[in-house]
């Protein structure tokens, strides 16, 4: 596959601490890459810096062929890269509806109109139109999770980057997620962060592996399920059961 994104020896700082020293990868187009290491690695800076919000020090970042390194954070969500914070990116107060409508871009979408789109987005997260009218602060945890990714997926990304979106959550809900990141794959290109690697094994087709804020290995996902060497290596523990998290 082609890919969409790609970073070529990315390093960045922050103050006077050198976090990325040499960060490559690829993210084809229309696949899901899970970008995994342990914590501490630089997984969350490779974002960061992916995003616009930490500068690079050197390496080039390209998106659909085109150079970003140097572009402000919102042109790149311009270009179509919708990015899913860790913690969220919801407005506590508001109603799971206002937050989907105030996410979604001022311009008529690309391709139907705002109604589909909610519509297209409600289908992929049945959840939040049962709560359509409730505080997005009255949720539950996995229920915030689904409404920040909706509210990315509202804005048609090209490209959806997603930060730890199980963290914290019950096996439940990481089961869910895993049905929503399955029925996204090939409808839109996916960079995943997730410690979970049960849920990154089950949605994800290639993986790229950092340790020390470095790139030390990447390829399909299945060659990483079969490496017990990489896994004990880079992440800290040999994953043999659902469920298990390095």
């Amino acid at each position: 596959m082609t890919p969409l994104l790609e970073l070529d020896h990315v390093a960045a700082d922050i103050g006077q601490f050198h976090i990325l020293h040499d960060i490559s990868l690829q993210v084809p187009e229309g696949g899901v890459t899970v970008l995994l290491g342990r914590n501490g690695a630089g997984k969350t800076s490779t974002l960061r810096t992916l995003m616009g919000f930490l500068a690079t020090r050197s390496g080039e970042i390209r998106f659909a062929g085109r150079q970003i390194e140097d572009l402000p954070t919102h042109h790149r969500a311009k270009l179509g890269i919708a990015y899913v914070p860790e913690d969220g990116n919801i407005f506590a107060p508001l109603s799971v509806a206002d937050n989907l409508r105030l996410s979604m871009p001022a311009q008529k979408p690309r391709t139907s109109d705002a109604q589909g789109v909610l519509e297209r987005t409600l289908a992929v997260f049945p959840d939040l139109r049962a709560a359509w009218t409730r505080p997005a602060g009255t949720l539950s945890g996995g229920q915030r999770q689904m409404l920040a990714m909706a509210c990315a997926l509202v804005q048609e990304p090209a490209c959806l980057v997603v930060d730890e979106p199980s963290k914290g959550l019950s096996p439940l809900f990481v089961e869910r997620l895993g049905e929503v990141f399955e029925d996204l794959r090939g409808a839109t290109t996916i960079l995943l962060v997730e410690q979970n690697f049960y849920l990154a094994s089950r949605v994800g087709q290639t993986f790229v592996l950092i340790d020390d804020g470095e790139t030390v290995a990447a390829g399909s996902m299945a060659d990483l399920v079969q490496s017990d060497e990489l896994k004990a290596r880079y992440l800290g523990v040999q994953v043999t059961a659902k469920g298990e998290n390095p």
